[in-house]
């Protein structure tokens, strides 16, 4: 990842969960994670600084998660928002109905206790 200072993963069960620190200056200014379930990825808790918004460190952040994943084999992310909805459309995402979401997907705590 161009932006990382930092990986850490954890296995929860079957799911590897791994999260990403990037920075800039010496300083972290981003984070994101990314559960995988087989070819389908959640993209988790994606956070940038908000001195560092607006200046695309955002947008190169996410694209360097969805590298990763597809260098795992990950063909399909997936993720809930209801504030960054812009900002998710811009690189890419497509807004679909829950009801079409992987069931290993939908399965996710982040899915079955979310209320987006």
């Amino acid at each position: 990842m161009n932006t990382a200072a930092a990986k850490r993963s954890f296995r929860l069960g079957s799911v590897t969960a791994t999260f990403f620190l990037g920075s800039a200056d010496s300083k972290v200014v981003e984070i994101g994670g990314l559960e995988i379930y087989e070819k389908w990825g959640l993209l988790r808790s994606l956070v940038i600084e908000t001195a560092f918004r607006g200046q695309g460190y955002g947008q190169a952040f996410t694209r360097d998660l969805i590298e990763y994943a597809k260098l795992k084999g990950v063909r399909e992310i997936y993720l809930l928002t209801t504030t960054a909805v812009t900002f998710f459309t811009k690189i890419g995402f497509e807004i679909v109905e829950r009801s079409t979401v992987p069931l290993m997907i939908k399965s996710t705590s982040q899915f079955t206790r979310s209320v987006y």
